[in-house]
């Protein structure tokens, strides 16, 4: 197999008394603060929380690891599952919840498994070559129990 691509680079530092992007007349907040607070407690995977933690820094934005959900500060609350957007709510003004929809399915190995049937069948022989064969039970028992 071929290796594993490098890790990304680190995050630069965040700026140094820069002037928020927002206009402080919208939202009232004075010269020199940060735009937003990201607060990464929900997310549970560590790729999710890396990518969430690389791209706030690299904003230069504040990062949260508490469960408090109560800042009067705008925030984006990065969350994994659907119970977590919902334990956000009402948000604040100003703040944002980013929840990449349909992440469970994707992470649910059988629906995964269904997934990539499905574009196997749509793309040249050999283009999942990566894959092991796989079976979804107890819909293809009998495809499975034919291999055995």
């Amino acid at each position: 197999p071929p290796p594993p691509p490098p890790p990304p680079p680190p995050p630069p530092p965040p700026p140094q008394n820069e002037e928020c992007k927002v206009s402080p007349k919208r939202d009232g907040r004075r010269h020199g603060q940060s735009c937003f607070t990201v607060n990464t407690t929900d997310c549970v995977g560590k790729s999710s929380k890396d990518l969430f933690s690389y791209v706030a820094a690299s904003l230069g934005w504040k990062e949260l690891d508490l469960p408090s959900s109560k800042s009067q500060q705008p925030s984006i609350f990065c969350v994994m599952q659907s119970a977590d957007l919902l334990k956000r709510l009402p948000l604040s003004p100003g703040s944002w919840i980013s929840r990449y929809l349909a992440a469970p399915d994707v992470c649910d190995k059988g629906n995964f498994a269904r997934m990539l049937r499905t574009a196997q069948d749509l793309c040249s022989d050999g283009y999942f070559s990566f894959s092991p064969q796989t079976w979804v039970l107890p819909e293809e028992l009998q495809d499975f129990r034919a291999v055995l």
